[in-house]
Order: C-alpha cells, then structure tokens, then sequence
C-alpha cells in the first residue's frame, strides 16, 4: 500500500486492519482482551473517519492531515499479523506485543477522543463559512461612504411601504 492513503482509502485500511483484529483474535487467545479492545475503537473511529474524509473532499482540503493515522493503521497491521505468529512458549514476545497493541489502543483512543472532534469542528466551522458566504451573496448591496454593504433582506420591502404612505398624506 502506498505510504499516503487519501480518500476513501483510509476507511479501507481500517477495515482492513478491523478483519485482520477478528481473524487473529480467533486463533491468538492470548491476546483476545488486547484485540478487542482495539477492535472497538476501531469500530468507533471508522464512521468519524468517513466524515472527516467526505468533509475534507467538499473542502478540497489534502488528505494529508491524515497520515499520522493512516501509519499507525499500518503499523497495527504488521502488530495483528505478528500476534498470530507468535510462538505459545515465546513469553518475552507475547508481553511486547501485547504492550505495543495497548499502546497502538491508546493511541487510537487519544487520537479519537482528541484529534478527530478538533478535525470534524474545523471542517463543519468552514462549511458553515462556505454556506453563509453564499447566502450574503443573495443580498442586494450598496454603496454608503466608499464602502460595500449589504442590505438586510427585509430593507427593499420596509422601503416600499414608507414610500406607499408617504403618498397618502
């Protein structure tokens, strides 16, 4: 897989890795706890990260933000895989995994408890931005004082009707 996953291709390889978490979990029972904690985090980022992607898509904004954990997501497939090869009497090897799949579910949980929130609120804050540009642009506008204002949209109708009266007296 190329060292840059954008697009849709990060939604990919968490899926990836989540298959991979299931498959191993069934034949390396000594690591079940460890796996299914990271399963469930990945479970939870995989929706969060479809939105960041389709945001960051709407926005025309890089994938590149991304990378950080599109590498861990690597890195965790290359863990999974080495936790079904681990050998029963090989002790020493079966802590250091299970170390390094707790610290790849702690970094996965900080990751979505912290950086993904950050990531989607920006993204909407733009949107939002995007959409209220657009809509100010419907607006008539003036020039008062070397200066391009808006008109409120209600302005032009309370006009006419000063107008109106204005005649009847």
């Amino acid at each position: 897989m190329s060292e840059t996953v954008g697009g849709a291709a990060l939604g990919f390889a968490i899926q990836e890795l989540l298959k991979l978490v299931l498959g191993t979990a069934r034949k390396a029972t000594r690591f079940k706890h460890s796996l299914d904690n990271l399963e469930s985090i990945l479970k939870e980022i995989d929706p969060k990260i479809q939105e960041i992607e389709q945001q960051n898509n709407e926005l025309g904004r890089p994938q590149s933000e991304l990378e950080e954990l599109s590498r861990k997501i690597e890195e965790g497939k290359t863990l999974v895989r080495k936790c079904s090869k681990v050998g029963i009497l090989n002790c020493r090897g079966k802590i250091k995994l299970r170390n390094q799949l707790e610290e790849l579910h702690n970094w996965l949980t900080w990751y979505y408890k912290f950086v993904m929130p950050t990531l989607i609120l920006r993204n909407t804050n733009d949107i939002l931005k995007k959409v209220s540009e657009k809509q100010q642009s419907k607006f008539p506008k003036i020039i008062t004082g070397g200066r391009l204002e808006e008109l409120p949209p209600h302005l032009p109708q309370l006009l006419g009707s000063v107008r109106r009266r204005s005649h009847l007296v």
